[in-house]
């Protein structure tokens, strides 16, 4: 969504710090393992969750696991009692057909490339058919 490239250090650093989370996102499903596919960084200040990065394998896109990755993004900012969370999007040619993911969850525009959503108690943030698992 941001095409946003980090140092091995600034990874380092981010996995050590309180203050960011980074996720990961495997998929395997009948047809076959595609390992890792998906990262997301998540910086956290005050009562608002920052998505630095929300990253996709193009190879399992539209197989619904954006939209259970990025659930799971929410539900690490819930656990950590955010009350909103905001997701960048900067425009490049590989990713303007996502140009509209955030709104098409709920995010409302609150700035250029900026898109921010109020955590509520109600959102739901597991998927029916895709199972996330902790590791």
């Amino acid at each position: 969504m941001t095409t946003q490239r980090y140092t091995a250090t600034e990874l380092r650093n981010f996995i050590s710090s309180d203050k960011h989370d980074i996720i990961t996102a495997t998929l395997a499903d009948k047809f076959g393992n595609y390992g890792m596919c998906g990262l997301a960084v998540i910086a956290y200040e005050q009562e608002t969750a920052l998505l630095e990065s929300f990253l996709l394998s193009c190879r399992v896109l539209g197989r619904n696991v954006e939209h259970a990755f990025l659930n799971e993004c929410i539900a690490f900012a819930t656990a950590k009692k955010m009350q909103t969370i905001i997701g960048k999007y900067q425009p490049t040619k590989k990713n303007h057909t996502f140009c509209n993911f955030y709104l098409n969850h709920g995010f409302k525009k609150v700035g250029a490339g900026l898109f921010q959503l109020t955590i509520t108690a109600n959102i739901q943030t597991k998927n029916a058919f895709i199972e996330v698992k902790t590791v």
